[in-house]
């Protein structure tokens, strides 16, 4: 079972040698006071960009989205998609239009075969390709309204309550989580030799984690790892 948001948020107090509320990072205001820095929200916000990051890098998560593609639209953010469980569609890998599949091609290939291609009549779409890092577009432009199904890679949805998990990633692999959370907040008090020796050994264990998990992912599906790298813009 996977640890909970207020358990993963404890377990980064701990290594802090944290209570609660801390000032674990204060921030000098000029008036001899701190900005408390180690607060709940604080440490939810780097826990999720966590969780964005594994799943950017070394964790794909595979999940599919629909979206109403409306007629005479050229192009459309990966963001409009509807994926299941609130999950955010970032990288497309295969799109079909009415349940057929389009044939990718790239931006370059396209106007290269089809100079006119912006100003072609609009008709059923047979390609799609990416536009920029976060959408994709249909040629022929679409003449009518249609549901288009897009299979990608999607981030997890963010931790917010207490009680929320994150159940897309094993138990044992939250730690790589925490690590990265604890790190963000040491890192603003780096004054107190101890915080930044243990910061450097939780940012090897995390940078350590990833590798790990591509590794495996290149040994069981190579095609997917290079894909995955490919997206993440990882060397």
């Amino acid at each position: 079972m996977a640890q909970s948001l207020a358990a993963l948020q404890r377990d980064v107090l701990n290594r802090l040698n944290e209570a609660g509320n801390s000032s674990a990072g204060n921030l000098e205001t000029g008036t001899g006071t701190g900005a408390t820095i180690a607060t709940a929200a604080t440490i939810t916000q780097y826990l999720n960009e966590a969780a964005a990051d594994l799943a950017r890098s070394a964790f794909p998560i595979l999940q599919a989205g629909t979206f109403s593609w409306p007629g005479g639209a050229q192009a459309a953010l990966l963001s409009v998609f509807t994926v299941p469980e609130s999950l955010t569609l970032w990288f497309a890998r295969g799109v079909a239009w009415g349940g057929t599949a389009l044939t990718h091609c790239s931006r370059s290939a396209l106007e290269n075969y089809y100079p006119t291609w912006a100003a072609d009549a609009p008709g059923t779409p047979l390609y799609w390709y990416d536009t920029g890092q976060n959408g994709i577009g249909l040629y022929p432009i679409p003449s009518a309204s249609q549901t288009v199904v897009a299979n990608g890679f999607v981030l997890p949805a963010p931790l917010v309550d207490a009680d929320d998990e994150p159940s897309w990633i094993p138990p044992d692999l939250t730690k790589l989580l925490v690590f990265y959370a604890a790190v963000m907040i040491a890192q603003k008090n780096l004054e107190d030799p101890s915080l930044a020796a243990r910061a450097d050994l939780w940012r090897v264990e995390y940078e350590r984690g990833k590798a790990q998990l591509l590794a495996k992912l290149a040994a069981s599906d190579p095609l997917l790892a290079r894909t995955m790298s490919a997206a993440g813009g990882q060397e």
